[in-house]
């Protein structure tokens, strides 16, 4: 029996293992919109200026309210961030159907990695810090 809340993780790349883990305590369950909802993380994922952008908002939120959940880390432009925003906040003052997003937030640490030929190689990491509400 589910006893805390549903995620519904909506990035264009995977849950990292430690975004997961924070997002399952409690009981918390992480659904994939890529599995729930294929056709609709495809086009999220591939936003063209011919795209929808409000109709794509819309259904999202539909999709969440539909299963009580939280969005998590939707993929998107930052034009569709703004879109999605919008409509959320209209959903709120008509029909009280806002839906709760979080936002991922990251430390961006770089890593000198000695090579064997003496030469260092940078690599970015990022690491985890949790999770921001909106």
């Amino acid at each position: 029996m589910k006893t805390g809340k549903t995620y519904i993780w909506a990035a264009a790349h995977n849950i990292l293992p430690e975004q997961r883990a924070e997002l399952e305590q409690n009981g918390g369950e992480v659904v994939l919109l890529s599995e729930l909802v294929p056709e609709l993380h495809k086009d999220l994922c591939n936003l063209t200026p011919e795209s929808d952008l409000r109709g794509l908002a819309i259904a999202l939120i539909s999709v969440c309210n539909r299963h009580g959940a939280i969005l998590v880390q939707p993929a998107g432009s930052p034009a569709f961030q703004n879109v999605l925003g919008q409509c959320n906040q209209f959903a709120l003052e008509h029909n009280n159907g806002r839906v709760p997003i979080a936002y991922a937030i990251s430390e961006r640490v770089s890593e000198d990695i000695p090579q064997e030929d003496g030469t260092i190689k940078k690599v970015s990491v990022f690491r985890h810090l949790g999770f921001q509400y909106v």
